[in-house]
């Protein structure tokens, strides 16, 4: 079961969990209708899009050769669509500041991703991101100040959200999944829209810069 905190305004959690929603201001939720799977409509329509050419992207291969890391974009599209594999092998993290210096405006992360660090911070113009049913852990400072971005869709399966992970986002709402375990504090600091969160039972808060390790080098 979970407990579903409504109208954050101030100090709501005690202790550790009062650092991670530190700076929420109470304001009414302007996220977008979902459908009934789940997606908002602008969601909906970016996932038609086709992948991006695998030319567009900068990667790093692991140590077993067994996947590959995107490290950077460097297309021109403000909507991307990344491609679940490059060069054959599967992508399964985003590390370093994606597109840095470029103005995105959606982005959908494939299927078999399970790891996200940095990646979008400062991404000002980011209104819609579609998350795999894989990821595992969103780490330090991945969707930090995307002050357009109201809301996203995080997976059952999600285990871990690092430190300042959510800081100075435009998030209204959001479900945290039953399946997370590990909050980084700071994750929700100055999300001054955010008005609705749901939290699941067992949720522990965890002070560092990360709560899981990197996907670096195949480790």
């Amino acid at each position: 079961t979970t407990k579903t905190i409504a109208k954050i305004a101030g100090a709501v959690l005690a202790g550790m969990m009062a650092l991670s929603f530190a700076g929420c201001n109470e304001k009414n939720s302007g996220s977008g209708a979902a459908s009934a799977d789940g997606l908002t409509k602008a969601q909906a329509k970016l996932l038609k899009g086709k992948p991006a050419p695998e030319a567009d992207f900068e990667i790093k291969l692991s140590d077993d050769g067994s996947y590959v890391t995107i490290t950077n974009y460097k297309g021109k599209a403000k909507e991307v669509v990344i491609p679940s594999t490059i060069q054959g092998l599967p992508v399964k993290a985003l590390e370093g500041y994606f597109a840095d210096g470029k103005k995105l405006t959606g982005v959908v992360i494939p299927e078999g991703v399970e790891y996200l660090y940095q990646t979008f911070s400062s991404q000002y113009d980011l209104t819609t991101v579609v998350l795999p049913s894989t990821l595992k852990a969103i780490d330090r400072g991945a969707f930090s100040a995307c002050k357009k971005l109201t809301g996203v869709n995080l997976p059952e399966g999600l285990v871990a959200i690092g430190q300042g992970a959510f800081r100075g986002s435009g998030i209204t709402s959001i479900s945290l999944p039953k399946s997370l375990k590990m909050l980084g504090d700071e994750s929700f600091k100055n999300c001054n829209n955010l008005s609705e969160i749901t939290i699941p039972e067992g949720l522990s808060v965890v002070k560092g810069s990360q709560v899981m390790p990197r996907y670096k080098n195949g480790s």
